[in-house]
């Protein structure tokens, strides 16, 4: 009647939580020994009593040790499938003793299968509640000093990241009612997230995330973990696919595209920057890595006219080499340590790297050539008639600037990283001997590089001195308050304006000098540093200050570069103007490359209301909100960001939801709930079923990625964020709008609607 575990029993016998534990034991991983009584016994029990199965009780007496603990669990026939879990939905009966006892919770776990909650879950996923089946799996109880799960991928993205949480005590208050869990988030080896005070020793949490990467491995596919720690050892105790990941979106950020494509980004504009830029992101990975599946026109998108990067993408580029996923955003913003991929990853693709890394160590004895040639291409650009050029001829002189836009995009690209490669390495260095590695800016004090900064010129002028304020601009006046964006007026256009601006009241006292910065911060580098590492560390340095140098001479060439792209098109508006294709020059921006060119052969006779359109488009973008982060292709923006609480939680659901809040601290008193609705709980457990299943999102006060809510919300495709402090406290019918994958809750104010 009873089958022991590590026969690893077929899950069409004993379900697959019984056959999944059997299958863990097979391979090794340490699980808490047991048996299970497989669905013929359990079906006899159910109809006629345990009295019915008096093998059963025999095998248990030969079994239970007098004195120890047993768990007793459900493995359903229905439970823990991919897209389905009955998560909550069976008895499990902890910390029996003794053979009655063992047996009676095995005939309570069996007869779980036929409650009302079970019949009324199962209709509503479509399964016949008489096809269901329980078989009683009986385990040693592990003394629980904490317990919890582990997730191979994380179940909001998809992505590589291991995400473990635990709880003091056994895993009931996991999944059950008021226990906000600790976290942990790995990715590729490199621990981003963890709690402060963290119940598990970073060994164990290490063993974890590598148990569950093995185990997925293995499995061929996503899984979940549950687990159990003693305090000396761990404990598989559980393991399923991770409900509901197939089908995983795309991940999208904005993080890198805040300082490379900021704002808004009119459609002529886009139609210029991003096809350069992911031309040139694309390119580098090409030549470091090979044919990775990258495709430039799949790197970029975007939504409300702002740019997200394909952080999917690029994360599987950045695993595939051992790294963090968001690995490329650390190296542009200069976030966490140094990102390298592991030493086998490099040998195993040691020739293409090492060209790769041969090309990036000689790259300035390359880039000052061709930023000099680049230059001298640009003022020959810069000298050409517009207005003495035909349409087809103004096309031409437009796709030339594309030409060299792509060359100085590359410059300003790798020229930029290197720099911030050796900056960080300086910082670092100064961070490991004491110094504040804010403070330590290689280059700063340069005479080349305090020439290129228009701060550092506008503190050497006198306001009267027009003579000077000329040089500015002829110096900066191709600058503008959003210097990627060609469609905003540059300085030179409105001279008396930014010099009232900039300069402030002429008639006012002239600026003193800028003052010199100072050069302790490398004296102090060069003082901390052991007497036979000072020459090294001076070169280090020198290295970083010139590469300093040369970001702020490529920056200043990819600036006058794109510069010529503005009048160039306002030549093209001014033209469809004048035949009556446009209202004003500027409209022109509010095209695409193609359309414009359409429009200047006369085959786009709606330009004018395309770009009204348009224009209203960008409006009401400029109102909604969009979170760093975007699950999906297809999100709902948010109204009224500017005037709207946030609270925020643990992201366990993706999904986007705005409705009135429905805040249920009873069953009894929980009123309708529909499908508009947020269901706000301070937590959840099973008997909150019913509602969840009605609810268009939920937000609970307390719970991480295996509390009930979560586990259900993710099965039913509805946003959900636990872990909301003070959730309860928000009036109801608020208008929230819940977003389960960047896990904030706004309390929208006034007629805000997504």
């Amino acid at each position: 009647m009873l089958i022991d575990l590590s026969a690893q029993p077929p899950a069409p016998l004993v379900g697959a939580k019984a056959s999944r534990l059997g299958w863990l034991m097979g391979r090794g991983w340490p699980v808490p020994p047991g048996a299970v009584a497989p669905f013929e016994a359990t079906d006899r029990i159910v109809a006629l009593g345990p009295d019915a199965a008096p093998e059963l009780r025999a095998e248990l007496q030969s079994r239970v040790s007098a004195g120890r603990s047993y768990i007793v669990r459900s493995s359903a026939n229905v439970e823990d499938a991919g897209q389905r879990s009955f998560a909550g939905q069976f008895e499990t009966v902890s910390d029996v003793s003794g053979t009655e006892d063992v047996l009676a919770a095995i005939h309570r776990v069996a007869c779980s299968g036929r409650s009302d909650q079970v019949r009324a879950y199962a209709r509503h996923v479509g399964v016949d509640p008489e096809q269901v089946r329980v078989a009683a799996i009986v385990q040693e109880l592990v003394p629980a000093v904490a317990s919890g799960v582990a997730f191979s991928r994380d179940p909001i993205t998809g992505a590589a990241s291991v995400v473990v949480e635990a709880v003091a005590g056994g895993g009931e208050a996991l999944v059950g009612r008021g226990v906000d869990p600790q976290r942990w988030v790995d990715s590729a080896g490199s621990t981003g997230v963890a709690p402060a005070d963290p119940l598990l020793p970073a060994p164990v949490v290490a063993e974890l995330v590598a148990a569950a990467r093995a185990i997925e491995r293995s499995a061929g596919e996503p899984v979940d973990v549950e687990w159990v720690w003693d305090g000396a050892g761990l404990h598989l105790v559980q393991w399923r696919p991770i409900t509901a990941l197939v089908g995983a979106p795309r991940v999208w950020s904005s993080r890198m595209a805040r300082d490379m494509l900021p704002g808004l980004i009119p459609p002529l504009v886009w139609s210029v920057n991003v096809p350069v830029l992911s031309r040139v992101w694309v390119d580098l990975v090409v030549g470091a890595l090979g044919d990775v599946g990258l495709e430039a026109d799949e790197l970029v998108r975007p939504f409300g006219y702002r740019a997200y990067f394909n952080a999917t993408a690029l994360g599987r580029v950045f695993t595939s080499l051992g790294m963090p996923p968001d690995a490329l955003e650390r190296m542009r913003d200069g976030t966490g340590d140094a990102v390298r991929p592991p030493m086998s990853m490099l040998v195993r693709r040691t020739p293409r790297l090492a060209r790769f890394a041969l090309a990036l160590a000689t790259w300035p004895r390359r880039a000052d050539p061709e930023r000099a040639a680049l230059d001298r291409a640009r003022d020959g650009a810069a000298k050409v008639e517009l207005a003495g050029l035909d349409d087809d001829a103004l096309l031409a002189h437009v796709a030339l600037l594309r030409a060299l836009l792509g060359r100085a995009a590359r410059l300003n690209v790798v020229t930029p990283l290197l720099a911030d490669a050796w900056a960080g390495s300086v910082r670092r260095a100064g961070q490991a001997r004491g110094l504040d590695p804010g403070a330590l800016d290689p280059g700063q004090d340069l005479p080349a590089v305090r020439a290129l900064d228009p701060a550092h010129a506008l503190a050497l002028i006198d306001p009267c001195d027009d003579v000077a304020w000329q040089g500015f601009l002829d110096r900066f006046g191709h600058l503008s308050d959003s210097p990627n964006d060609c469609s905003v007026p540059t300085w030179a256009e409105q001279p008396e304006a930014m010099r009232r601006q900039l300069l402030g009241d002429a008639a006012g006292p002239a600026p003193s000098r800028a003052p010199e910065p100072p050069a302790a911060p490398r004296a102090a580098l060069l003082a901390a540093t052991p007497a036979l590492g000072r020459a090294r560390m001076a070169r280090r340095w020198d290295r970083a200050a010139r590469a300093r140098q040369g970001r702020e001479e490529v920056g200043y060439t990819y600036a006058r570069t794109y510069a010529l792209f503005r009048p160039a098109f306002l030549e093209a508006g001014g033209r469809l103007v004048a035949r009556g294709a446009l209202t004003e020059a500027s409209d022109v921006f509010l095209l695409t490359l193609s359309e414009l060119a359409a429009a200047l052969h006369g085959e786009l006779p709606d330009a004018a209301a395309v770009a009204q359109a348009r224009r209203r488009e960008m409006a009401e973008a400029a109102d909604l909100h969009w979170p760093e982060t975007i699950v999906g292709d297809d999100p709902v923006p948010v109204r009224g960001r500017a005037g709207a609480t946030l609270l925020t939680g643990v992201p366990t659901s993706r999904g986007r939801h705005t409705g009135p809040a429905r805040v249920v601290t009873s069953l009894a008193g929980a009123g309708e709930v529909g499908p508009q609705d947020v269901l706000v709980l301070a937590a959840s457990d099973v008997t909150w079923t019913p509602l969840l299943l009605r609810a268009g999102a939920v937000v609970t006060e307390t719970g991480g990625m295996l509390s009930h809510a979560s586990i259900v919300a993710r099965e039913f495709g509805l946003p959900c964020v636990a872990s909301v402090h003070g959730a309860t406290d928000i009036p109801e019918g608020t208008m929230l709008c819940v977003d389960g994958a960047a896990g904030e809750v706004l309390l929208l104010s006034g007629d805000a609607s997504a």
